[in-house]
């Protein structure tokens, strides 16, 4: 099995420390298990392959695949993930998960001269959706240098005053004020459950195109 962690997540650390070795105790060394950490860009961006070839995306961390299974959260990981060592090992193991190659995560420079792109990231302690959104900014922080991202927690009064200040200013409907989580970029926002790679990684490239006046 691979399993995706962050260094910042103590449910990960748990799952590694103590449920993966009380399963290899019990059910012996047919169980393997292939670490990943996601604050490396190209495990990040392994982990966004894998969930589109299983067909699962978005993802909270810990994930897990087994066989043709996706574990999305530690809840999940401890519910679910002792039923599916039995069923892989009642069926003689499992192969890896298999995903297609691809080239190599590179930081990408616009150059000196280019124009930097600032983000504001709103979030608020117990979002789900949040987590996985502080994941995806980071690996973008890094793919892209002259990306430069300002993070605001909600909980914090003046904070909320300033999300709603930027809701006003970019037509945002007033239901979907202090929503969490919420980017702020150049003439763009998302919310909520729209905070996906694919739709942010587009925002920014169009952001880098206007800013500078080069195809990206």
């Amino acid at each position: 099995m691979f399993m995706f962690y962050a260094e910042d997540c103590p449910h990960c650390h748990s799952i590694i420390n103590e449920l993966l070795p009380e399963l290899k105790e019990k059910h012996g060394p047919i169980i393997e298990v292939k670490l990943f950490e996601i604050d490396e860009p190209e495990n990040y961006d392994l982990l966004v392959r894998l969930e589109k070839e299983y067909g699962d995306t978005d993802n909270e961390i810990p994930t897990i695949f087994i066989d043709n299974h996706v574990l999305g959260s530690w809840q999940e990981i401890e519910k679910n993930l002792e039923d599916m060592v039995i069923e892989s090992i009642s069926k003689g193991g499992s192969d890896w998960p298999r995903v297609s190659d691809a080239a190599p995560t590179k930081v990408k420079d616009f150059g000196p001269t280019s124009k930097t792109i600032y983000l504001a990231y709103f979030s608020q302690p117990g979002c789900k959706e949040c987590e996985r959104a502080h994941y995806l900014i980071k690996n973008l922080e890094r793919k892209y240098s002259n990306l430069k991202v300002k993070e605001y927690d909600l909980s914090s009064g003046e904070n909320k005053e300033l999300e709603v200040a930027l809701c006003m200013k970019y037509g945002v409907p007033k239901e979907k004020w202090l929503v969490s989580p919420a980017i702020f970029v150049g003439e763009d926002y998302l919310l909520d459950k729209d905070v996906r790679e694919a739709d942010l990684e587009s925002i920014l490239l169009s952001n880098f195109e206007k800013a500078n006046g080069t195809k990206v």
